[in-house]
């Protein structure tokens, strides 16, 4: 694991983080320990975007990871975060993203703006600042590179008449980045995945395209 104290030296001024490492040729991207991120979320409180690995959890609704949840608890105690990547996908076992799996998905994406607001709501007595959630990417871009290599959910501003809250909703990187300007580490990994698959060797390539293969995969819910 990487030595964090170079981050935290900058904690104040820091706005933008995104913590993505690989040990080796290994595919497996590592996680940061649960000491790490609170110790990052602690100190960096001036976050606005984050972008780091989650812990394994299924991909069924109602089965998340404890994990997983206290992965999204840690987050939420950054006040000013606006976007969160989630660099890691759910485990699964289907070979294609079905209506049930991105279901899936999109409760996982819920779970972290609850947290969020859950945090907010204790903490000053106001709203979350969370406006996106992103999954992935998959490193299994295709010819043109214009695969869905991110799945991104947005909370919106406004509510609808009637309603408890603010829809959540998945939407394309189009609508994210015309929607939400601080989104910057989202586009930044979505370019970085694309470029080292393409420097790749053709081995670690094949070797990455499968790992990409299982890590969408997904059993229903």
């Amino acid at each position: 694991m990487p030595n964090f104290a170079g981050i935290l030296m900058h904690a104040a001024t820091l706005r933008i983080l995104s913590i993505y490492f690989l040990q080796g040729l290994d595919p497996e991207e590592i996680i940061p320990s649960i000491d790490d991120l609170q110790q990052i979320c602690r100190t960096c409180q001036a976050l606005r975007q984050f972008s780091c690995a989650f812990p394994p959890t299924p991909l069924a609704v109602g089965a998340i990871s404890s994990n997983w949840c206290e992965f999204a608890r840690t987050i939420a105690m950054l006040p000013h975060l606006i976007t969160l990547q989630i660099t890691t996908w759910p485990e699964g076992q289907q070979n294609h993203w079905g209506e049930e799996n991105m279901t899936c998905i999109e409760a996982l994406a819920r779970r972290v703006f609850q947290e969020a607001e859950s945090s907010a709501l204790s903490r000053s007595n106001t709203h979350s600042l969370l406006r996106l959630v992103g999954f992935g990417p998959c490193d299994v871009p295709d010819q043109s590179w214009d695969c869905d290599i991110q799945m991104t959910f947005i909370r919106w501003t406004q509510k609808a008449p009637g309603a408890d809250a603010a829809p959540i909703e998945r939407v394309s990187r189009h609508t994210w980045m015309a929607e939400e300007p601080e989104s910057e580490v989202l586009e930044r990994f979505i370019n970085f995945h694309i470029q080292e698959f393409s420097d790749l060797g053709e081995d670690i390539r094949q070797t990455r395209l499968q790992q990409g293969m299982k890590a969408i995969q997904g059993t229903g819910c």
